[in-house]
């Protein structure tokens, strides 16, 4: 889940589209693939989605080759969250359930759909349930997005906590400064808006907000309001 580290993400990039090459028929190359570009898209702030109807198209090829694959079906199903098409993420979400019901990842990436409609008790369930699955379980998206739901509870000490146990890229430093924002903590808020647009001098904050997958109006109006409380430019 968003959002990578360029880097080691262009590298994975090149080694899908050589696995492809090599194997054309290798559906989870493309579904891999597909996700590696959207977080190009995600990181883009220049307004285009060229790339993100890239990666819906190989993230359908990806199904098309093997329906029954459950780490394609995740992927088109969080292609679709990208688009708001949330009906459609949820299809896939939960027929990558049905195909693999006692996967971390699997419980994980429900516990980020249901973050994104709003819902986020059940979001935090998910999450429960995934390290239930796997203890262990807990790469650094897993805490971004845990930090979501708190987020979207108005939980923000909790936001906060949860937050700061994932990396420093600048999409976890945004919500960050939001969350110190709103709790008044201007001086910590100041410093990670500082370092956003350190690390990304053309943030925007409608642009951003706008990629946040929200299907609820209010809760994407109250992400736009803690950025600008944050003083994170327009």
């Amino acid at each position: 889940m968003p959002i990578g580290d360029p880097e080691p993400e262009a590298e994975a990039r090149r080694l899908y589209e050589r696995a492809i090459e090599l194997d054309p028929g290798y559906a989870r190359a493309y579904a891999f693939l597909s996700y590696s570009i959207s977080l190009e898209w995600f990181r883009d702030m220049n307004g285009t989605d060229g790339a993100l109807d890239q990666a819906l198209e190989l993230a359908k090829k990806a199904v098309a080759l093997d329906e029954n694959d459950s780490d394609c079906q995740e992927n088109l199903g969080w292609i679709y969250l990208l688009r708001h098409s949330h009906e459609l993420a949820e299809h896939h979400y939960f027929k990558a359930l049905e195909l693999n019901r006692n996967r971390a990842p699997q419980m994980a990436a429900l516990g980020v759909f249901y973050s994104f409609l709003g819902r986020p008790v059940e979001a935090m369930d998910y999450f429960k349930e995934a390290k239930l699955l796997d203890p262990f379980y807990g790469p650094t998206w897993y805490w971004r997005m845990v930090g979501i739901a708190h987020f979207v509870a108005r939980q923000y000490d909790e936001a906060i906590a949860t937050f700061s146990r994932s990396s420093s890229v600048p999409w976890v430093r945004a919500y960050l400064a939001v969350c110190y924002a709103l709790t008044d903590q201007n001086d910590h808020a100041k410093r990670q808006t500082a370092e956003v647009v350190r690390l990304v001098p053309n943030f925007s904050l409608i642009r951003f907000a706008a990629k946040e997958p929200y299907k609820l109006s209010t809760d994407r109006q109250h992400l736009i309001d803690g950025m600008r409380k944050a003083g994170l430019p327009e």
